[in-house]
C-alpha cells in the first residue's frame, strides 16, 4: 500500500519570521506530524489590518527562504 504524503501549511505575516516560527517548523518534522511543511505568507494580518509593515513581501519570502537553507530545512520545507 502506498504511503500518504503529509502536508503541514503553516500561515502567518512572517514579518519578519521569527526563530520561534522556526522552532515549530523544525518540531513538527521531528516529531514526524508531517513530511514536508509549506509556508504560506499572508499579505494582510487577519487581526491587524492597519500594520505597518517591516518588510515587504518580496523582503519576507527572501527572508523564510534563507532561514530555512541555513538550518539545513529546504528538502523538508
Amino acid at each position: 500500500m502506498k504511503k500518504l504524503y503529509r502536508y503541514g501549511i503553516f500561515r502567518g505575516s512572517f514579518d519578519p519570521f521569527t526563530i520561534a516560527q522556526l522552532e515549530i517548523v523544525k518540531q513538527a518534522l521531528k516529531q514526524n506530524l508531517v513530511d514536508e511543511v509549506i509556508i504560506a505568507p499572508s499579505m494582510v494580518s487577519w487581526h491587524r489590518e492597519d500594520k505597518t509593515r517591516l518588510l515587504s513581501s518580496a523582503d519576507r519570502v527572501k527572508l523564510i527562504d534563507d532561514v530555512i537553507k541555513a538550518a539545513k530545512l529546504d528538502d523538508k520545507v
